[in-house]
């Protein structure tokens, strides 16, 4: 081989070389064009997206969306959490006869809420229906920690009131009260005072003790007259009717008016229509000691002035 010969294989070995070059180069600029974003090719959105323009499609592709990440910890921690649902408390039995416990069709079933007030609004109720069921669905937040009152009556029936407590809370929980309603019914009258001027918002309940003694007894141990049942409110001309009422001999009626004497009257009948009720103005002023059996005195124990006043039409 001569020295012409050696040259020109030479040569023909870089051009080959560079040939190799030349085409990993395209290859390389044809993969960046297809696979990445030019910088210079991307616009942005009105809605602050980033849009990307293709030279082989000479159109504007659809804006891709940026990811949102908040920039610190705190505003992660501003975003509101979503409320929880409140939970829902049912109430739910049956009321029947005591008689042959046949179911009691249109009979009212009433929740009292109020922990200190008379029975006589009641916060929900409900009408049973011809099977003699009730439902009272109400918020859990409703429903008070210590117990309160569910009372049922129907129209010639003895009303019947139960102490009912919710217990542990629990989504879906209920509650189920079943009541036995035994005969009774109804009395009315006026409430008056000495002057003979009608007493208006005073409270007429079912007393719940058959002796003036027993009310004393009851009263010195903090227990609430308000929480008798049934309760009923005098209108401004003193009126009222008292449903629900046991067929009791013994039957007496217990009476509270704001600026009077509380009033436990005599036995009164089933069915009296013309009762009226005389209160005595509590301005007046009692004093004296309390000492036990053994002489000695009793101190922090409640003193209230109870009149049993007059009673008639019974």
């Amino acid at each position: 081989m001569n020295r012409y010969d050696a040259g020109f294989s030479s040569g023909k070995q870089v051009l080959a070389v560079l040939g190799i070059v030349v085409v990993v180069i395209v290859a390389v600029l044809i993969l960046n064009r297809d696979g990445y974003d030019d910088p210079a090719q991307t616009a942005s959105a009105p809605d602050g997206t980033e849009a990307h323009l293709t030279e082989r499609e000479g159109r504007r592709a659809e804006p891709r969306e940026r990811a949102t990440v908040p920039e610190t910890a705190a505003e992660a921690a501003e975003e509101p959490a979503q409320p929880e649902p409140e939970r829902e408390l049912r109430l739910h039995g049956r009321v029947t006869a005591a008689s042959g416990e046949y179911p009691i069709g249109n009979a009212e079933v009433l929740l009292f809420l109020d922990q200190e007030g008379p029975l006589t609004n009641p916060a929900h109720q409900a009408v049973t229906d011809e099977e003699g069921n009730y439902e009272l669905l109400l918020r859990e937040s409703e429903f008070p920690r210590r117990s309160t009152v569910l009372a049922a009556r129907a129209e010639g029936y003895a009303a019947e009131r139960h102490e009912v407590q919710r217990g542990r809370p629990r989504p879906g929980g209920s509650i189920r009260q079943d009541f036995t309603l035994r005969p009774g019914g109804t009395v009315s009258g006026v409430v008056r005072n000495q002057r003979g001027n009608p007493v208006g918002n005073a409270t007429v309940s079912l007393a719940k003790f058959p002796q003036t003694e027993e009310l004393y007894t009851l009263v010195a141990r903090g227990e609430n007259p308000h929480r008798f049942f049934p309760s009923a409110e005098t209108s401004a001309e003193g009126y009222f009717r008292l449903e629900g009422l046991p067929r009791d001999p013994s039957l007496r009626l217990y009476v509270e008016a704001r600026d009077y004497l509380k009033h436990l009257t005599g036995p009164v009948s089933i069915g009296d229509r013309d009762l009226v009720i005389i209160l005595e103005d509590g301005e007046a002023s009692l004093h004296g000691r309390v000492l036990d059996s053994d002489g000695t005195p009793v101190a922090d124990l409640p003193v209230r002035a109870l009149h049993g006043g007059s009673t008639s039409g019974a």
